[in-house]
């Protein structure tokens, strides 16, 4: 048995809130002579609580962008908090924006527009790349269906994307370092012959030989590797090369023999591919809509969705979140509504609320949001007009009174205020004593005060690990849950062996636990000064 067990003595809190944890109180607190021989939770019954305040309650998780798009959006990029909208619209929140829109809290233009539709978009550093059909950007500069915006001018890539007797369009862009790759229906690139493929090196174009000689409607790049999708049968004469094939930067490779009909997204999760379209087969396998691809088998997901795929954004906790025109998921035996918008998550293919009205053309998930944008006028019920954003959130509910606490996800702000909004008192624990945190750290438990009991949303993206420095021995922390319930067991430390058990408070008593539940936060008694580490799926 370890030493520390031997000074578990009491666990409980009473009405006379004496708490005795391993047989030791928390350390005490120096500068505040009335909390030097109180319990946890005494001393935290006294922490002054907050003025409680008014938060009006929105269950939904679908919000609109304002009045959204006069039309309808078929690209999407994230800088930052930015967001880029590409499409076929004139306005965005009611501000001229043709083509193409800015949101960042709010709409705005950028640069006066296109003169045509954007259907891809791209985000290197400062520069903004839009593609699509279009002959001028700002009013007046002359670009074919390509053009770059620095943040204050447009620029043309040379003399763009064309074809013989007109008709191009660019459907997708990816980066690979500086050379950004470009997609689409085409046969020059500047004054290059260039079919339906080609590269921008930031000064002149480039020809990829053996290029698709049908239209690339999805590009992507993995390391060193350019995956391409679309409406062709052949890519560098390889065979098997169906819709989908891989570049390396000097040869042509088949993936799995390809699918049966157009890919139109490609994604990566883990050292996983994913293909979307409008298949039903991947290799020999059958994989409706979607498919993976391990490196050496293919799989579909689930039974498949009924109709194309247009996008995928998987994430590192497995789920996948695709968008397209598929209102229905398939099952083992029918097909339920799904609404055109659905998360891949413990096993099968899950609506968000009920979706959207229409198809999704793009979606990007950013810091616990997905934004979709497409051909819809309603989101989870909500009037939106081709844009809205699903924002992922974990509630927890808290009890009257003292609740140890914890941000169950990667909150966009990790202010106090924000993330426990209507907590009477927030407090940390060192220590140092208790004080007041104006952010909150993941992965951290908190003391919180309810004047009544509460369900706390907080909005975020999921989040599997966390790492908690701990300054002293012989003292208590306080550590939180992550964004999935996740076993004792897979709390570590550096140096190893620095801890004990773990605790948690149900409002009348202290017990041992087996599990971090999310949103919760936890005694842990650390024997030496280390760091601490939660690590779940």
């Amino acid at each position: 048995m370890r030493p520390f067990l031997r000074r578990l003595v009491l666990i409980t809190a009473l009405a006379a809130q004496t708490v005795l944890l391993f047989g030791q109180v928390e350390p005490r607190v120096a500068r505040d002579a009335w909390l030097q021989n109180a319990s946890p939770l005494q001393r935290v019954s006294k922490l002054a609580p907050r003025t409680l305040l008014s938060i009006a309650a929105d269950t939904s998780n679908w919000k609109a962008l304002e009045t959204g798009l006069s039309g309808y959006g078929e690209a999407l990029a994230t800088r930052d908090s930015a967001l880029f909208v590409g499409g076929i619209f004139m306005t965005a929140g009611g501000q001229p924006s043709q083509g193409i829109a800015l949101w960042n809290g709010y709409w705005s233009g950028v640069g006066g527009g296109t003169n045509g539709f954007v259907y891809a978009v791209a985000v290197r550093g400062n520069d903004v790349y839009v593609a699509g059909q279009f002959t001028l950007v700002g009013g007046s500069i002359s670009a074919n269906n390509i053009a770059r915006w620095d943040g204050s001018a447009w620029h043309a890539l040379s003399n763009g994307l064309t074809s013989t007797g007109g008709g191009a369009y660019i459907l997708t862009l990816a980066f690979r370092d500086t050379i950004l790759f470009v997609g689409g229906s085409f046969n020059r690139a500047g004054s290059l012959a260039a079919n339906n493929l080609a590269r921008w090196n930031g000064v002149t174009w480039d020809t990829v030989a053996g290029a698709p000689a049908g239209t690339v409607s999805a590009l992507a790049v993995n390391a060193n590797d350019l995956y391409v999708g679309g409406a062709f049968t052949s890519a560098g004469s390889v065979p098997q090369t169906h819709h989908l094939a891989r570049w390396n930067g000097s040869q042509w490779f088949d993936i799995g023999g390809g699918t049966n009909n157009t890919v139109v997204a490609i994604a990566f999760q883990g050292s996983d591919v994913l293909v979307g379209g409008f298949f039903d087969t991947v290799g020999t396998v059958r994989a409706r809509s979607i498919g993976r691809w391990t490196g050496t088998t293919w799989q579909g997901v689930g039974y498949g969705l009924a109709n194309c795929v247009n996008s995928i954004v998987p994430q590192t906790d497995g789920t996948i979140f695709a968008g397209g025109n598929f209102n229905y998921k398939y099952t083992a035996t029918d097909s339920t509504p799904i609404g055109y918008v659905a998360a891949w998550r413990n096993g099968e293919w899950q609506p968000l609320e009920s979706g959207l009205n229409g198809p999704a053309n793009a979606i990007v998930y950013d810091r616990g949001d997905l934004y979709v944008t497409g051909y819809f006028t309603t989101a989870g019920g909500k009037s939106v007009n081709g844009i809205a954003v699903y924002r992922e959130k974990t509630e927890t509910s808290y009890l009257q009174g003292w609740n140890l606490a914890s941000m169950p996800r990667l909150a966009r702000s990790t202010a106090t205020d924000d993330v426990f909004p209507t907590a009477q008192g927030i407090y940390r624990y060192t220590s140092q004593g208790y004080s007041r945190p104006t952010t909150i750290e993941f992965g951290r438990g908190y003391w919180a005060y309810y004047a009544a009991p509460t369900v706390n949303a907080v909005y975020g993206s999921n989040a599997d690990s966390a790492s908690v420095t701990a300054a002293s021995g012989n003292s208590w922390i306080l550590i939180g849950g992550l964004t999935l319930p996740a076993s004792v067991s897979v709390i570590t430390s550096t140096p190893p062996n620095s801890f004990g058990q773990v605790f948690g408070y149900s409002g009348t008593a202290y017990t041992q636990t087996v599990t971090l539940e999310p949103g919760r936060g936890y005694w842990l008694y650390i024997m030496q000064p280390c760091t601490i580490h939660i690590v779940g799926h």
